[in-house]
């Protein structure tokens, strides 16, 4: 039973001050992402979101349990190398609420990323004082990558909820030398690499801090940190061996192959204004001053291996960086955590001047400010990244080619957003997106169907030498906006006004 002085230290004014602070706080980074949850959300990352949402589709409505030649949730999934658990949970959610499937996806993402920002709240509020807590908790909720990245229809929000109650856990070892933050730990964070391979690393490096700063204190220093990384990697390595025993290592490692050498100073110029896009200059300076300013002991060296961790990622993943910024989000948690050092050193110069009542509420102020113009900012970077071809051609493509025709197409460029805006199904998925080897024996397979290659037409030539079947059709039916099709059988009325 909770005693009173529990109780009335809950109900005190500076604890009701608080609460209705993170209140208000997360209510109104809730309320910013919220708004327009239907619009077209490929802001960024477009062929992974599509990917995402494209398989949770199938999970929502199966269409391969009717047609057991068209591609099901798993086929879909196996474009990437995660496993998709926060696709199927979408896509059933949908199904149950009878919803669009963007909105829930969409939802579901916002949510996962306000859970993370609480749970980090909570954490820090345990190491450090309650007003630094507040600090990090607007930065994770109102810098203006946090929104756009909030709103992007992939598992990093809900995976870096398990990342962040795995550290929550590799801290309380650190502390107490306990088995069950050790089974804890492994547990949480091996869910967060089955959902983002990004968290591997990044989590690995904390532990091999957390075991280096540990080993002279913990008698079992060695086999917990062990037995801690073995439950992480065995869940996602049993995924990769048994779902993509081709790909092997690179599968396991959340690489698209191991040929992960810096092949150009480009590669690294690139990740460096991405970084800089998302926190600043001043934040990247920020950063290095932080892990200086930390004290020596545990806390440096997760700072550190957290870092090193998120380094070795980045120089895995240079090339997918170059495609899209969304993979380095996790930057935005590791720099609210490695500012603490610097909130505290000033909430400690401010307790030493007179005024300090008034300095505090100045900083709450300046807080203020500082989330309202990063919740605009954010907005704006929602907006600011169209498609290169717009929806509605992909919507007015698909109502052009009839519910009844199915394609296949050289680049996912195509296959993605024709199969999820134009709702037109694809009969193949790859990887590449390059579904040119299987155009005679899938023909052949469906004579009866409406069956259309599309293209772009700057491909036309390319795929025309390629396929001798594509070469010898009497139709090239144009589409507009550079997009053409070919009809692969006898019944193709959808070119029937298209020209020819």
């Amino acid at each position: 039973m909770e005693s009173p002085a529990t109780s009335q230290r809950w109900m005190s004014p500076p604890r009701l001050f608080q609460i209705g602070v993170v209140f208000l706080i997360l209510l109104t980074g809730t309320w910013i992402r919220t708004r327009d949850l239907a619009a077209d959300p490929l802001d960024v990352s477009h062929s992974q979101q599509l990917i995402f949402l494209l398989t949770a589709k199938a999970y929502q409505s199966p269409a391969h349990a009717d047609n057991p030649a068209l591609p099901s949730g798993a086929d879909f999934a196996l474009i990437t190398q995660d496993a998709p658990v926060m696709q199927w949970i979408d896509g059933k959610l949908a199904a149950l609420l009878q919803k669009d499937l963007i909105s829930v996806a969409r939802g579901i993402s916002n949510a996962g990323w306000m859970l993370a920002s609480l749970l980090l709240y909570l954490l820090v509020r345990r190491i450090t004082k309650p007003f630094i807590a507040l600090a990090v908790l607007v930065l994770m909720i109102f810098l203006p990558f946090s929104i756009q990245f909030s709103r992007v229809v992939l598992p990093g929000s809900w995976a870096m909820v398990f990342a962040i109650l795995a550290l929550w856990q590799l801290w309380r070892w650190t502390d107490q030398d306990s088995w069950s933050a050790v089974l804890a730990g492994g547990l949480l964070g091996s869910v967060a690499i089955m959902l983002q391979s990004q968290w591997l690393y990044i989590l690995a490096g904390g532990l091999f801090a957390a075991w280096w700063s540990t080993r002279k204190k913990h008698q079992n220093a060695l086999a917990q940190t062990l037995f801690m990384g073995a439950l992480w990697i065995a869940p996602r390595l049993i995924y990769a061996l048994s779902m993509h025993p081709a790909a092997g290592l690179s599968a396991f490692l959340g690489l698209e192959d191991l040929s992960f050498g810096i092949s150009s100073l480009r590669q690294l110029v690139r990740l460096e204004l991405r970084l800089e896009s998302i926190i600043g200059v001043l934040g990247l300076g920020l950063v290095l001053i932080g892990i200086l300013f930390t004290p020596q002991g545990t806390r440096r060296s997760l700072l550190i291996g957290l870092w090193a961790g998120f380094g070795i990622m980045c120089l895995l993943s240079l090339k997918a960086i170059s495609d899209s910024i969304y993979i380095l989000y996790p930057v935005i948690l590791l720099s609210s955590v490695t500012f603490i050092p610097l909130f505290e050193t000033l909430q400690d110069a401010m307790g030493e001047n007179r005024l300090r009542s008034f300095n505090t509420v100045i900083l709450v102020v300046i807080m203020l400010i500082a989330a309202g113009l990063g919740g605009i900012d954010g907005r704006r970077l929602v907006k600011a990244n169209p498609e290169q071809i717009p929806v509605d051609f992909w919507r007015s493509a698909g109502q052009k080619m009839g519910s009844q025709a199915v394609f296949l197409s050289n680049t996912n460029s195509v296959t993605l957003p024709l199969a999820f805006y134009g709702g037109i199904q694809p009969v193949c998925i790859a990887a590449s997106g390059n579904c040119l080897n299987q155009v005679d024996s899938l023909a052949d397979q469906m004579p009866e169907a409406e069956l259309y290659f599309v293209l772009f037409k700057t491909d036309l030539d390319e795929v025309l030498a390629a396929n001798s079947r594509l070469s010898l059709s009497a139709y090239h039916c144009d589409l507009g906006s550079g997009v053409m099709m070919i009809p692969l059988t006898s019944d193709h009325p959808a070119c029937d006004n298209s020209g020819g």
